[in-house]
C-alpha cells in the first residue's frame, strides 16, 4: 500500500522529473523547502501581478513550465521576465 507522500513522489517522478523538486519534498535534504515560491507564482498567475524579488532563481524555472506575467529584480535592476501587462506599467 502507497502512502500519500509516496505516491507524489511516485506521481512526480513520472510526470514531472524536471521539476519534482518544488512538489515533493526529498528526505535526505538537510533544509526542507516549502512550497511559498509556488503559491506566490500561482498567486501573481491568477491576478496578472508582477513579482519582485531578489532571488528570482526559482521563479525562472516555474516561468518555464507556467508564463508569469512579470519578474522583476530589484537589486540588479532587471527585467528577468519582461511583464505582459499592457497597462504602460514601467520601473
Amino acid at each position: 500500500m502507497l502512502f500519500r507522500s509516496e505516491f507524489r513522489q511516485l506521481y512526480c517522478s513520472r510526470r514531472c522529473t524536471r521539476r519534482r523538486n518544488f512538489l515533493a519534498v526529498d528526505p535526505r535534504q538537510k533544509k526542507r523547502k516549502t512550497p511559498a515560491d509556488l503559491l506566490i507564482a500561482s498567486i501573481a498567475i491568477a491576478e496578472d501581478a508582477i513579482i519582485a524579488t531578489g532571488n528570482s532563481s526559482h521563479f525562472e524555472q516555474i516561468h518555464e513550465e507556467f508564463p508569469l506575467p512579470g519578474l522583476y529584480n530589484p537589486f540588479k535592476g532587471e527585467w528577468v521576465v519582461q511583464p505582459t501587462r499592457g497597462d504602460g506599467y514601467t520601473v
